[in-house]
């Protein structure tokens, strides 16, 4: 048997398949409606239509207000990884 080598034809779509084995059996929504249906995926939070520019910046700013606790925390680990390289610690068992 001489050996051969494989080349972007046929023969290589013959051993190495030809990309993805089927064809989409259902379409995005279908596959989201049937989560929807199951219960794995909840309705998202849209705004209304009618929705004017003050009442999104209303919205925006109740999510502000109770971010700020998370927002602190965030600076705060920030700044105590600006101060501790990676590493910092017990280096007391490093053999």
């Amino acid at each position: 048997m001489k050996p051969f080598i494989l080349t972007r034809n046929a023969a290589q779509a013959r051993v190495f398949g030809s990309g993805y084995p089927g064809l989409p059996t259902m379409t995005v929504d279908d596959w989201y409606e049937q989560r929807r249906k199951q219960g794995i995926v909840s309705n998202p939070q849209r705004v209304p239509a009618g929705a004017s520019d003050e009442e999104l910046q209303k919205q925006e700013t109740e999510e502000e207000k109770d971010d700020e606790e998370a927002l602190r925390k965030a600076r705060d680990w920030d700044d105590w990884k600006d101060t501790h390289t990676r590493g910092y610690g017990n280096r007391h068992n490093m053999g």
